[in-house]
């Protein structure tokens, strides 16, 4: 491992909020992000690199050479072990942080690519590129799954919702919105006045934020579309933009050498800070209010915009006093599989129970169910989740009592001790064995209040058992 150190110390540290710099690269920066463990950075540079570095002490891990072009795109897989980066030369090179090895390289794109995300259960890559398509990408299999091609201009941004079930895009134009694994989006938003630089979901997937050449933030309702709010101040083109895990503040990059935090819930800007030129990336350290910002003379700077720490170290160390970081309090503990009978869906009304569950109550972190249009197969989506819910929720029915599909995801949940609750129209539904459990009857016609009774069954349970 070199031992090429990127830190510098210099007397500009003493300028408000920042809490330290570094210089990994001597051209501009087009991308950075952090690693979940909060360890490492990674950067893709103009200089055709993809870097990993400490982010305690500046440390060069790995420089990832292979790209011929420019590095446009950087992000990290949701378990941190591995990278994708997009270039102009029209490639996606899949790498492991650990070896800095090159594990996949994927060549279906036609032009430039710009962006580039990971599935949240890691099996997919979703990438832009200047010919205009989405592709979405089973990265060990190396191939295409499939497309999205409606967009008119070339892509900037693509994101996926924390949930898994929706992709956006953005092109010079406009957004475009996708259920997973279907090939024509069902909202298109064209709010802003011109190209929409960078996307990004909240943690619970209902409002998608964006930022644009026409130097404005706005939120936008992923069901309706509706424009929520708007954010204006910056006096150059916003060239990315990252939300907060807990949701409550916005970051933005942008061509004005100014790197913003904006409270969601107030609308407004809280904090500012300058660098020497043109901001093109800007990310939240995981799980905290601390910001890494990338810019045009190869500087990332670390920024604290809140003033809650004395120092990087302090967030890093899980020794020392982490103000800074999310409290377990804050986040969302809960996560909850729906067993149900597919011909059920429409009549329990499964998308709205979950996305109640998830936007009505902060301790819910993520409700989980299979759906008919996902690419997995459903004995392979059970396997893969039910292990990680804490609560089984099962759709009592006659069409449910006729699935093996039901029957195995909740004897599954069953053996493995899961805390489990029985939905039901009429008791006679209910399998045996599930009789003894505590359920909760379904009310169609007081719908809210059914959610209201599930969720309070559900907290009960959580506690009961702690």
């Amino acid at each position: 491992m070199s031992k090429k150190n990127f830190c510098i110390d210099e007397e500009n540290m003493s300028e408000k909020g920042l809490l330290k710099q570094f210089k990994p690269h001597n051209r501009a920066i087009y991308s950075v992000c952090v690693t979940p463990d909060l360890k490492n950075l990674i950067t893709g540079s103009i200089d055709r690199t993809v870097k990993v570095w400490q982010l305690q002490n500046g440390d060069l891990v790995h420089e990832l050479k292979g790209h011929e072009e420019e590095v446009n795109c950087v992000n990290i897989s949701p378990d941190g072990q591995k990278i994708i980066s997009g270039s102009e030369d029209e490639t996606l090179k899949l790498w492991s942080i650990d070896s800095g090895k090159v594990l996949r390289n994927l060549e279906d794109h036609k032009g430039g690519i710009f962006s580039a995300c990971f599935s949240y259960d890691n099996k997919y890559v979703i990438s832009g590129a200047e010919d205009k398509a989405v592709r979405i990408w089973d990265w060990n299999a190396k191939k295409t799954v499939y497309s999205l091609t409606e967009h008119e201009t070339g892509i900037n941004s693509v994101v996926i919702s924390p949930n898994g079930r929706i992709i956006a895009s953005a092109d010079q134009k406009c957004i475009k919105l996708w259920k997973w694994r279907q090939s024509e989006s069902y909202l298109t938003i064209e709010g802003h006045q011109f190209a929409v630089n960078s996307l990004d979901f909240s943690p619970k997937g209902d409002i998608l934020i964006s930022g644009s050449m026409d130097k404005t933030i706005r939120i936008w309702d992923v069901i309706s579309g509706k424009e929520l709010k708007r954010f204006e101040g910056h006096n150059g083109s916003i060239n990315c933009i990252d939300i907060s895990d807990d949701a409550k503040y916005i970051a933005s990059a942008s061509g004005d050498n100014f790197v913003k935090i904006w409270n969601i819930a107030k609308g407004e800007e809280v904090n500012s800070f300058k660098h020497g030129t043109y901001v093109q990336s800007t990310s939240f350290l995981p799980g905290t209010h601390i910001i890494a910002a990338a810019d045009h003379h190869g500087y990332v700077k670390i920024w604290d915009p809140l003033d809650e720490c004395l120092s990087l170290e302090s967030i890093l160390n899980p020794q020392e006093e982490q103000k800074t970081i999310i409290s377990e309090e804050q986040k969302a503990k809960t996560t909850v599989f729906i067993s149900y009978a597919t011909i059920d869906s429409r009549k329990f009304d499964i998308p709205r129970i979950s996305k109640l569950l998830t936007s009505t109550y902060s301790d819910i972190s993520e409700v989980l169910y299979w759906e008919e249009n996902m690419l997995d197969d459903i004995l392979v989506y059970m396997n893969d989740n039910i292990g990680r819910a804490d609560v089984l929720i099962v759709f009592c029915s006659e069409n449910s009592l006729k699935s093996d599909a039901v029957r195995n995801e909740w004897m599954v949940g069953y053996k493995m001790k899961k805390l489990i609750i029985p939905v039901f129209e009429k008791e006679a539904d209910i399998p045996p064995l599930l009789t003894t459990k505590l359920g909760v009857q379904y009310t169609p016609k007081d719908f809210k209040g059914f959610v209201q009774r599930l969720y309070q069954l559900i907290n009960k349970k959580i506690k009961a058992k702690k």
